[in-house]
């Protein structure tokens, strides 16, 4: 890896924090997506373990999907309330 190159990865990794990069043919973020839940139930997404995309669930099943690791997520994006 060339000085320049790892000098780019280790800022995009700042910015990013624990996303993973690689270079196949270009630039690209290796994102872990984990679904909670998904549909009239309720709807919560992990991603990277870090952020939560809804919370449309009971706090047990988020603790239960997120490995009792409340702690780790750093943000919740809500898109509406009932």
């Amino acid at each position: 890896m060339s000085t320049g190159l790892a000098r780019q990865e280790g800022r995009l990794a700042a910015i990013y924090g624990d996303l993973s990069l690689r270079q196949n043919g270009g630039w690209q973020l290796a994102i872990d997506i984990k679904i909670l839940a998904s549909g009239s139930s309720g709807n919560c997404y992990l991603i990277n373990s870090e952020i939560m995309i809804e919370c449309g669930i009971t706090i047990d099943r988020i603790r239960k999907g997120s490995g009792f690791k409340l702690g780790e997520i750093e943000a919740c994006l809500i898109s509406h309330e009932h």
